[in-house]
């Protein structure tokens, strides 16, 4: 029987990467030091839960994944397959109120450390290639304020679940799931 934590993940990573074939990057970072793991999604489906969570529990070290599939296990912009969802990064500045007439409400949101630190993703109805999602990507992120670092297709984020050890550790939780909502279209995106 699996933990608490264990389906949380699974049931997260399902969402994002759904059945397509890729594999996953999954770094780890301890001081300066980034060590990089990926492993072949959903092939090794359980393994990514436990590598989250057997990371997550070490003492000075911290683990990220990429939202995003790979052709191969190269971490490089250009070798990103795609993704199932469009996503920002908000740095201490998530709006009190949702400014709708800008952007959709997210599908999820991922609380990364404090309660205005979080990640927001956006469920798309068809696989997207590394270019459209970092078009979408961009244009969420100029829109929103949010992190205009943040965008590319290969960069890497705080799964939930496991514990962001900067300051004082804090667990990475899912603050919200609007699963109700319709996947979205790219042409949802388009007034962006």
């Amino acid at each position: 029987m699996s933990s608490p934590a264990t389906a949380g993940l699974l049931e997260f990573f399902d969402t994002l990467w759904g059945e397509t074939e890729g594999y996953v990057y999954l770094p780890v970072k301890e001081g300066q030091k980034v060590r990089k793991f990926f492993l072949h999604w959903p092939e090794k489906r359980e393994a990514v839960a436990r590598h989250v969570l057997k990371w997550a529990a070490v003492d000075g070290v911290e683990v990220f994944y990429s939202p995003a599939l790979y052709k191969s296990m190269s971490a490089k912009n250009e070798n990103v397959l795609g993704s199932h969802v469009a996503w920002v990064e908000f740095d201490g500045n998530y709006p009190k109120d949702w400014p709708e007439d800008t952007a959709p409400l997210p599908s999820i949101e991922v609380q990364s450390s404090a309660e205005l630190n979080r990640h927001c993703y956006w469920i798309l109805d068809e696989f997207q290639g590394r270019k459209e999602i970092e078009k979408i990507n961009r244009a969420l992120a100029y829109a929103l304020s949010a992190d205009t670092s943040g965008w590319d297709a290969n960069q890497f984020l705080r799964p939930p679940f496991s514990v962001h050890r900067k300051r004082k550790p804090i667990t990475v939780k899912i603050v919200a799931e609007r699963t109700e909502l319709a996947p979205y279209s790219v042409g949802d995106f388009e007034h962006i």
